[in-house]
């Protein structure tokens, strides 16, 4: 984690036949669509290292009122296991959770404007998509659109809670937040993330940076695995950080520190830079500046944990 050892690379998918927006990875694969507007677009499944791909259709309408809608209501997720031993990727799939609103019933007021989450898979085994008959009951009004998957169940940032998906029995349900946001002054910044194979929680708040693990996703049992105040944070790197606590109770011009992603212990994090916080070593560095970034990438980026793996698709 040495000052300066990073490097922006803007050309990672410049092997596709398009210009791409990032959706899901998962164990080395990466999964994007084409750049909407498009009259035909598509979604690539790819191995970048490799630099391998394969081409599958967009199934849904793309009329501009689709993508408008489609973008704040659903999110895209890559699953992929594979037996290292067969030398290649034999299956992936593919989860599509939709957000929608129960519609109106004259017989029923109590259900108008309740949300719902449905959910829509394929399999590269069958080369088709299907409807899961799952339905999960939400609050929240938005999910957050990357999905993690571990151990064979994907999950969301869904509000302050996390919404999960077994994806072989298609079962759904709402993991409630370690920590409720009303224990909180201001409203605290959260990501979700995955190390020694189990989710992860992170929460940057006036009270400094804690990290939970789930223990038991059925039980919803959540553990603190780390905390560092916000003071002791300055204390360490004062040439990076100054009156968090203030800023963070202030959020002028939004959140001024920002968890964006968590893999293997790094938490990912923006504030004037972005930051590599080793949060087992309690090491810090400086990944890049914001304007090493393409402009539409400084104020909402999508942060996928990404592992290189040479591990080639059965079919390309």
């Amino acid at each position: 984690m040495a000052r300066g050892g990073s490097k922006v690379n803007l050309t990672v998918f410049d092997f596709l036949p398009e210009d791409v927006v990032m959706l899901a990875s998962c164990k080395g694969l990466v999964c994007c669509r084409s750049c909407f507007p498009s009259e035909k677009p598509f979604i690539y499944v790819c191995n970048p290292w490799r630099r391998e791909w394969v081409k599958l259709e967009w199934p849904w309408l793309t009329s501009k009122y689709e993508i408008s809608n489609s973008q704040r209501n659903t999110a895209l997720a890559l699953a992929l296991d594979f037996d290292p031993s067969k030398g290649f990727v034999e299956t992936f799939k593919l989860v599509r959770v939709k957000q929608v609103e129960v519609e109106r019933d004259e017989d029923d007021d109590e259900q108008e404007g309740k949300l719902y989450f449905t959910f829509e898979l394929y399999s590269s085994e069958i080369g088709a998509w299907w409807k899961s008959n799952e339905t999960c009951q939400c609050y929240s009004k938005w999910v957050n659109n990357e999905g993690i998957y571990i151990g064979g169940v994907l999950h969301w940032l869904n509000g302050y809670g996390v919404l999960t998906f077994d994806v072989e029995n298609e079962l759904s349900w709402l993991v409630p937040a370690p920590v409720p946001v009303s224990e909180f002054m201001a409203v605290p910044e959260v990501c979700i993330g995955e190390s020694e194979g189990r989710l992860h929680y992170v929460v940057v708040s006036e009270q400094g940076v804690h990290v939970w693990c789930l223990e038991d996703c059925y039980e919803y049992r959540w553990i603190l695995m780390y905390c560092k105040s916000l003071e002791e944070i300055e204390g360490e790197w004062p040439q990076s950080f100054i009156n968090l606590k203030e800023h963070m109770l202030e959020r002028v011009n939004g959140p001024w520190v920002k968890p964006l992603a968590f893999k293997d212990g790094l938490l990912l994090m923006k504030c004037v830079y972005l930051y590599l916080f080793d949060v087992k070593n309690n090491k810090m560095a400086q990944a890049c500046s914001l304007q090493d970034l393409k402009s539409q990438c400084m104020f909402k980026p999508t942060v996928l944990a990404h592992s290189l793996s040479l591990v080639p698709f059965n079919t390309v």
